[in-house]
């Protein structure tokens, strides 16, 4: 694994000795919460939408902010990794810089919507084939192809958003020549950095469960999430490193 302990530690310790670090977190959890109220809020009854108009228009404003929010704090982390990699200081930016982080947000966003892409149009082909066949067996043959297309477009996805955070580019996260190649040679370093990740994930999630408990434990779980929102990215941008230290992004796989 091209990753080893020390650089898992790393991620978790590198936001910590930031200068502005608590004020960050605190900036980045509270929109995280405010999210999450919204999201909260957006779960009316149905009923109650369709008896009063009103209430809609204010569901669909609550919409749009939250989406808005959430391209906006995703955003942030990518910027970070960036900052990472290319050893600016601090690595965690004042949130003064709105647009920029907005636009690294927007960009993230719709690199994973191209890479859903095929996933999605795979799935709903076989669908409709299944329907107009009228053949309900169909969907389970096709099964096999469908989860490899998911998984390979996983893959794929997972390795654009590494590239992205050099450049924040969108043309870099879309150059399938270079990600094949990449993924040629580190595929098994890739995969076992996502069991990480979903082994930090699974971690956090129980963290989150336990803190469910109280009222208080429950306001900290927006603050965890976006740290660990900081950890991953940054676990990202240790892998980029590995894998193009120290020739340039193109000569080390070529």
């Amino acid at each position: 694994m091209l990753l080893n302990f020390d650089d898992i530690k790393k991620s978790f310790t590198f936001a910590i000795k930031e200068k502005d670090f608590a004020l960050n977190l605190v900036i980045g959890g509270i929109l995280y919460l405010i999210t999450g109220c919204l999201q909260q809020v957006m779960k009316i009854n149905k009923n109650i939408l369709e008896n009063t108009p009103e209430i809609l228009v204010v569901v669909v404003i609550f919409i749009l902010i939250s989406l808005i929010l959430n391209i906006f704090t995703n955003g942030y982390p990518l910027v970070c990794a960036n900052n990472y990699l290319h050893k600016r200081k601090p690595v965690m930016p004042r949130w003064s810089n709105i647009s920029g982080i907005m636009l690294t947000g927007l960009k993230a966003t719709i690199i994973s919507i191209l890479y859903y892409i095929p996933s999605l149009a795979l799935i709903a082909i076989s669908a409709m084939i299944t329907l107009l066949l009228n053949q309900p067996n169909l969907i389970i043959l096709l099964l096999p192809v469908n989860l490899v297309v998911i998984i390979t477009s996983l893959f794929f996805m997972f390795m654009a958003m590494i590239i992205f955070l050099k450049r924040l580019s969108i043309t870099d996260a879309l150059d399938f020549s270079l990600i094949s190649k990449i993924l040629s040679q580190y595929l098994v370093d890739l995969f076992l950095l996502i069991l990480v990740m979903l082994g930090i994930s699974l971690l956090i999630g129980l963290l989150s469960f336990l803190l469910c408990i109280t009222c208080v434990g429950i306001i900290l779980i927006p603050f965890i999430t976006f740290y660990s929102q900081l950890v991953f990215t940054n676990i990202m941008a240790q892998f980029y490193e590995k894998i193009f230290q120290p020739k340039s992004q193109k000569e080390e796989i070529e």
